[in-house]
């Protein structure tokens, strides 16, 4: 990651956030969806890794969306 601001603080200023960022962070997600008709359900869970040093562990969440076509 280049530049994030919520762990950099400011562009154009010098400001120490406390945080020491990880230089490279990854993801993944992973999801599926069933369609019945014209109703439509989708789940996609998602895995993050840890973005600064002293972060304990990655993120994981996931997203359901169900959607019906008129």
């Amino acid at each position: 990651m280049a530049y994030d601001i919520t762990l950099d603080g400011p562009m154009f200023r010098n400001f120490d956030t406390g945080a020491t960022r990880k230089p490279f962070v990854g993801g993944l997600s992973v999801g599926f969806g069933v369609r019945y008709r014209d109703l439509k359900f989708t789940y996609v869970q998602t895995y993050r890794s840890r973005r600064f040093k002293a972060q304990i562990r990655g993120r994981n969440f996931g997203s359901i969306a169900v959607s019906y076509r008129i």
